[in-house]
């Protein structure tokens, strides 16, 4: 199967690496001879490994439980030792949960103009979201915004006034939203060469970004139509 980016998020926090050592890898310690629990290993050959591994149910089960508002954690595959892990978490502008800091809007850090403050606070923001993580593996605690996967940074360019959400992302230059983009995650995963601190995953994509009359606007709007 080909190389999946779902696999990489259960690869790195559901498998038996850092905190979420599921009871599945204690009660079947065979699971720890498969290839993708072998850290000698690269990248690719852990993830091909996992996904061919994987049944067709068990790859939909883990997509369902990785949307924005989360309706539970995905479920743990015991047969590979594989712990529950909860997708969903917003880390925009910081740990978005109670006890934790809390950052200026994304359109207001881009006011600065300064890469290396976005990559500051998203160094800030990794260590909070790991430590929350952390904390709710050991309590068993796979609720909303418990994972260590954040939904950030927002990419969108600001196209249009009317949308509802401008303030979430960098403006209107493409160039500049890239370069605080790549700030953003480079801080928030770190830099070890074993292990990811936390996560980043861009977003929105695809016809989202324009005015929203109604919530279903922004998934349909006429680009052309709405904006010429």
């Amino acid at each position: 199967m080909a190389f999946s980016v779902l696999a990489v998020f259960v690869l790195m926090f559901a498998s038996g690496w850092g905190s979420s050592i599921s009871k599945a890898n204690v009660q079947k310690p065979h699971a720890a001879n498969y290839p993708f629990n072998n850290v000698s290993l690269p990248w690719e050959d852990r993830v091909n490994d996992l996904v061919n591994r994987l049944t067709l149910a068990e790859i939909q089960d883990q997509m369902a439980h990785s949307g924005g508002s989360p309706s539970g954690p995905a479920k743990a595959i015991e047969r590979l030792g594989i712990g529950q892990y909860q997708f969903a978490t917003e880390c925009l502008r910081g740990d978005m949960r109670t006890n934790a800091t809390a950052f200026p809007q994304s359109l207001g850090l881009a006011a600065s103009f300064s890469p290396d403050l976005i990559f500051r606070m998203a160094q800030a923001t990794g260590v909070e979201v790991r430590g929350s993580h952390n904390n709710y593996v050991q309590k068993k605690n796979y609720g909303g915004h418990t994972g260590a996967s954040c939904f950030a940074p927002v990419i969108n360019i600001m196209r249009d006034p009317r949308w509802g959400r401008n303030q979430e992302t960098y403006g209107e230059d493409p160039y500049l939203s890239g370069v605080y983009a790549t700030a953003y995650i480079q801080g928030l995963q770190g830099n070890d060469t074993r292990y990811v601190r936390a996560s980043g995953g861009c977003k929105h994509f695809d016809a989202y970004g324009g005015p929203e009359s109604n919530p279903v606007s922004r998934m349909i709007f006429n680009a052309q139509g709405d904006m010429g």
